[in-house]
């Protein structure tokens, strides 16, 4: 697994903090109509060591976010994940990437914000379960480092979908799936065609992907609603 040296844990350990102290400062001003989640999954990607084989090689990743609840169909979510990513040109059967033999460990923190769609109006009342399909996109910052190179941050956009459980007016838990462009092509540790073609298969961005499952909590208990106004 990825060890990290000072030069590389300090920087990131800095925008990590940078960013929980701008976090922190929206959820306490808006805790009326928000919770505070955590994301617990696995991280995988794809590029030039996988161009593209889903659900290769998946390590553990974990976040936590805020969630600002602006109606029953829309949602601003802030926070962040850390993951690990890795790949093996041996695991694929094809003769360049047999003879490249290319291996690399790495890991990574996007933090962002993304704007989450109900297609269901979704509003936890007592006594009901509700669920919900939605879709999520957004804007992000991702920094990555892997074995051989520093620590290197792009902007990514963030696309996903997924399933929103409400259990109690307090609790709601999601199953989610995740993608990240984002605009970097080295997370594998492979250069790009235009800059050293021996070393490249294809030239592609890399991507990181999440599935897990969030849980999410209320700290403000929602007004109850009258049956008589029903």
């Amino acid at each position: 697994m990825m060890k990290f040296t000072p030069t590389t844990y300090q920087p990131m350990k800095h925008y990590l903090l940078t960013f929980l102290l701008f976090f922190s400062s929206i959820a306490i001003f808006g805790q009326k109509n928000g919770e505070f989640g955590i994301f617990a999954g696995a991280s995988y990607y794809k590029g030039d060591v996988n161009p593209s084989k889903h659900f290769y090689a998946p390590l553990p990743s974990m976040g936590a976010f805020y969630r600002h609840i602006a109606s029953e169909h829309f949602a601003i979510r802030m926070g962040f994940v850390y993951g690990l990513l890795q790949g093996n040109d041996l695991d694929f059967n094809n003769s360049f990437q047999q003879n490249r033999a290319h291996a690399f460990n790495a890991s990574f923190i996007d933090m962002g914000f993304h704007v989450e769609f109900n297609f269901l109006p979704f509003k936890a009342k007592r006594f009901e379960r509700l669920a919900t399909p939605f879709v999520t996109s957004g804007l992000a910052y991702t920094l990555a480092s892997n074995d051989a190179a520093e620590i290197k941050g792009y902007p990514s956009i963030p696309l996903g979908l997924g399933v929103k459980f409400a259990w109690n007016q307090r609790l709601t838990t999601s199953l989610e799936w995740t993608m990240r462009k984002t605009f970097l092509d080295t997370i594998d540790g492979i250069v790009s065609v235009g800059k050293n073609f021996r070393n490249s298969f294809i030239h592609h961005n890399d991507y990181i992907y999440l599935t897990g499952i969030t849980i999410a909590y209320k700290l403000y208990e929602p007004r109850i609603d009258c049956p008589a106004y029903q």
